[in-house]
């Protein structure tokens, strides 16, 4: 595919991204203040929000996070209830996810996790999570969904020409 000229390689997110899921469903016992937990609704506009965050026990913390941790430049995907909205983490804080919120780790020497958010943000991709979506009362969109999306993937080089085009 060419676009503005650009190579465009159309590949699916597992072959540039690792998707993952994140915490338990488990009951949450919240506390004041602790470890910082995100879910669906902390996800607003392309941004993580801190207005109403909870917190969970370290303990419950270092369980969550045992397999992987959340890192600056990961993205975050919410797959449960408001599904499709992601954020690109832009902080150093330790924290962990709800159920409802998965991880994709960009693959760095393949796609820029900024390009990969923008894209992962675009009608383009939540067409295709609609299509995939399962569930009425409460959509749930599995992982193994997520990581079949067609993304649009230019040469590394030319991502940041296309951020400023922001059409996908």
């Amino acid at each position: 595919m060419r676009l503005a000229g650009q190579n465009i390689r159309s590949l699916s997110s597992q072959s540039f991204a690792r998707v993952l899921p994140m915490g338990s469903s488990e009951a949450r016992i919240y506390i004041t203040w602790n470890s910082i937990h995100f879910s669906v609704k902390d996800i607003r506009g392309g941004t993580i929000s801190f207005t109403d965050t909870k917190f969970i026990s370290e303990s419950d913390h270092r369980r969550y996070t045992a397999r992987t941790r959340p890192e600056r430049g990961d993205i975050l995907y919410t797959k449960v209830g408001s599904y499709g909205r992601c954020a690109l983490i832009d902080t150093d804080l330790d924290f962990s996810l709800y159920v409802s919120v998965c991880l994709i780790k960009p693959k760095r020497n393949v796609v820029d996790p900024t390009f990969l958010a923008a894209v992962l943000g675009s009608q383009l991709v939540k067409a295709q999570a609609d299509r995939r979506v399962k569930g009425i009362g409460v959509p749930d969109l599995h992982l193994d969904q997520i990581a079949q999306f067609q993304i649009p993937i230019p040469v590394l080089s030319n991502s940041k020409h296309f951020l400023g085009k922001r059409r996908f």
